[in-house]
C-alpha cells in the first residue's frame, strides 16, 4: 500500500501537478496525512483520478495552444494597409462632403441674388391649385404634396427658372412645352414684387 502511493505521489509530481490543485491547499501547509487521504480517495473511486488527470491534460494543451498563439507573428502590415484604405476613404467621404456643402451655399447665394434682385427679373413658373395638391392620396388620406414658393396674393407656384431677360425666359418655356410642361408661364417681377 505505500508502494501504491508513492508510485501516486510520484506521478502526480511528475505529471507537473501542484499539490495546491490537488487538495486547493499550499503544500507547505499540507500534513502528510490530508497528502494521503487525497491519494487514498483517488484510490478508491478511480473514475474522479481519471477525470482529474484528464483535466490536468486538458489544461496542458490550452496552455500550449495559448503559448503558440503569443509566439505566432502577428501580420501588421495587413492590419496597417486596411487602417490606410478606411483612412483614406474616410478622407474622400469628408471632401465629398464638404464640396457639397460648399456646392449647397453657392446655390443658395445664387437663388437669393436672383429672387432679391433690384430691376426686372424674369421667372419661369408652373401654379398650382388647392386641387391639384391633393391629387396624390397615401393610404387612403389626402397628402399635400406642395414644396414650392408662395406669393404674396397666396398663390402657389413652383420656379422652375430665373432669367433677366424676357426672351430667354420665353425660349425656356418653349423648351418645357416641348417637354409636356404646357402651365409653364414668364411671370415679371420688379424689385422682388410681382407685376401683372
Amino acid at each position: 500500500m505505500k508502494h501504491l502511493l508513492s508510485i501516486l505521489l510520484l506521478f502526480a509530481f511528475s505529471a507537473g501537478v501542484s499539490i495546491d490543485g490537488i487538495a486547493q491547499k499550499d503544500p507547505a501547509q499540507m500534513s502528510k496525512r490530508e497528502l494521503r487521504k487525497k491519494l487514498k480517495s483517488f484510490y478508491k473511486n478511480p473514475e474522479t483520478y481519471k477525470k482529474f488527470k484528464q483535466n490536468i491534460e486538458e489544461k496542458k494543451s490550452n496552455l500550449a495552444d495559448i503559448e503558440k498563439q503569443l509566439q505566432a507573428p502577428v501580420n501588421t502590415e495587413a492590419i496597417e494597409k486596411e487602417i490606410a484604405a478606411k483612412t483614406q476613404e474616410e478622407q474622400k467621404l469628408k471632401a465629398e462632403i464638404e464640396r457639397l456643402k460648399n456646392e449647397k451655399k453657392e446655390t443658395t447665394t445664387v437663388i437669393k441674388k436672383e429672387t432679391n434682385a433690384q430691376g426686372t427679373v424674369y421667372k419661369v413658373q408652373v401654379e398650382i391649385t388647392d386641387e391639384d395638391l391633393y391629387k396624390e392620396f397615401v393610404k387612403g388620406e389626402k397628402k399635400p404634396v406642395f414644396t414650392g414658393d408662395m406669393d404674396s396674393d397666396g398663390l402657389k407656384k413652383y420656379t422652375l427658372g430665373y432669367f433677366q431677360d424676357k426672351t430667354e425666359a420665353d425660349k425656356f418655356v418653349k423648351i418645357l412645352s416641348g417637354l409636356f410642361v404646357k402651365e409653364a408661364k414668364v411671370v415679371t417681377y420688379t424689385n422682388g414684387q410681382r407685376v401683372d
